[in-house]
């Protein structure tokens, strides 16, 4: 019987740039969960993760239809859409009656603008998928596969007569140990195909996982319409048995948790930890957090539980950028909770944003200046971008040069540049952060013993030093 096929589609327009080689690959999480709950329920669903498998737009197309879909959801990020759109234009040319959802955070920010210059997506999906796409399939499938008559399905945007019918929003899964597992079996394979970047990997086999949705934070040059602002974790007890499922079926030893802010909870993230310790699980992970949110003292229990590196969202030097951002954080804080970190063990992994409104020389220095005397072992830093559904976006051409191309949302190149700085300024600054932090003796030593300590990663690290050499000296020294 035709099901549903979930596509992660390929992305042409190469996002990490000069970075491509070291750039990561991760298992879209998103898209095998809606599998896992759609399977649990009784329907028929597959994965086509073709950003993984390599393949090309008329080869997605191919993979697709050879799976006989009723309906076709495709995962969007912003920079996607216009592949997005293509395919489903020759999926539709080739099979007129499947019916094409879009969801994923790009449609979650701006489903109706989306759905008026996208003529190809029958159907947008806003907001947490899972509920919503077991829904529309058997609202699909009792009335005959007619997307214009789905006004019962709560979270998305139809057409009929010629106009857009957005129902009311979904609400949010209070309890999200009511899902099931990602269906990770659905995927291309987890070793093969997915890969962490070098700069936040451990050891092999590794992957990435969620603990957590929503973050209570405000900062301008976020969108929240997908998980919202209530911060929501799975349970302890889900989580371990998930570890378990992962290192017992594909050997996982080293997990990267991509929440937005693992350190939401502060009590849950101590009771993990304690349960991790208390398992004796061979593990090491990584997670992403605030410094606003976690306690200094919290450290030892984290490295102790496994935990070997945080990726912390800075975002400036500044103390008037960081509030412009409405971070709420005081540069003094973030020091504290680096040194705090480092002194137990933990390697602090920094980004940043560069050339946000108000950004001048002055502020980009004093990043410059916070980057070299942090106690960072790894840094990033990609151009302020304003996201569609962010404040920032709304009020981007208020305080700067803005170009609305959803092509540019890669933060590899700016679509917005402030009226207190130049293109030219951001591009010296970018290259600027990037020399000073990793050509040091102590973060080359870093690294060597990182290739030392660990060589299953080395070719991976290889790959992103070799990546780094070329941009770093493509153009003439700054």
């Amino acid at each position: 019987m035709p099901g549903t096929v979930l596509l992660f589609p390929p992305d042409s327009d190469r996002s990490y740039r000069e970075f491509e080689d070291a750039g990561s690959l991760l298992p879209p999480m998103g898209v095998a969960s809606i599998a896992g709950n759609m399977r649990r329920q009784g329907l028929s669903v597959s994965i086509v993760d073709a950003l993984a498998e390599g393949l090309s737009i008329d080869a997605t197309v191919d993979r697709v239809l050879a799976a006989d879909p009723a309906v076709l959801g495709i995962s969007l990020i912003s920079s996607s859409v216009f592949i997005a759109a293509e395919i489903a234009r020759k999926v539709k040319a080739r099979r007129p009656s499947v019916v094409v959802v879009a969801g994923g955070p790009h449609m979650s920010a701006v489903a109706e603008e989306t759905m008026r210059r996208m003529p190809e997506f029958d159907i947008g999906a806003f907001g947490e998928g899972e509920v919503t796409a077991v829904e529309l399939a058997r609202a699909l499938e009792a009335n005959g596969g007619r997307p214009q008559d789905l006004d019962q399905v709560d979270g998305i945007v139809f057409r009929r007569d010629g106009s857009l019918v957005r129902t009311k929003p979904r609400a949010y899964i209070s309890d999200l140990d009511t899902l099931p597992f990602p269906a990770y079996d659905l995927l291309p394979d987890l070793a093969k195909f997915y890969r962490l970047p070098g700069d936040c990997l451990k050891r092999l086999p590794a992957t990435s996982m969620v603990a957590s949705r929503g973050c209570p934070k405000e900062c301008t040059f976020c969108d929240r319409s997908t998980f919202g602002r209530r911060f929501r974790s799975y349970g302890v007890d889900y989580l371990v048995r998930l570890i378990k499922h992962l290192m017992g079926k594909y050997g996982i030893r080293d997990l990267a948790f991509y929440d937005d802010n693992l350190m939401g909870s502060p009590p849950k993230l101590r009771a993990f930890c304690e349960r991790l310790i208390a398992e004796k699980l061979e593990l090491t992970w990584s997670c992403f957090g605030s410094v606003d949110f976690i306690k200094e003292d919290d450290f030892k229990l984290m490295k102790a539980a496994g935990c070997w590196q945080v990726s912390w969202g800075l975002e400036s030097g500044s103390q008037r950028m960081l509030d412009l951002y409405r971070k709420r954080v005081k540069v003094e804080r973030m020091e504290r909770v680096l040194k705090a970190s480092c002194d137990a063990g933990v390697d602090n992994r920094g980004f940043f944003i560069l050339g946000g409104p108000g950004e001048t020389k002055e502020s980009m220095e004093e990043t410059l200046a916070f980057i070299k005397r942090a106690p960072l072992a790894n840094f990033h830093v990609t151009y302020f971008t304003a996201y569609p559904g962010s404040e920032a976006c709304r009020t981007a051409r208020d305080h700067g040069a803005y170009d609305d191309d959803w092509r540019l949302l890669n933060s590899f190149q700016p679509n917005f540049v402030p009226k207190t700085a130049t293109r030219d300024d951001l591009d010296l600054y970018f290259k600027k952060y990037y020399l000073a932090f990793y050509f040091r003796p102590r973060i080359i030593l870093y690294f060597l013993k990182k290739l030392v300590r660990e060589p299953a990663t080395a070719k991976t690290v290889w790959k992103g030093f070799k990546a780094l050499s070329r941009f770093a000296f493509k153009r003439s020294s700054c």
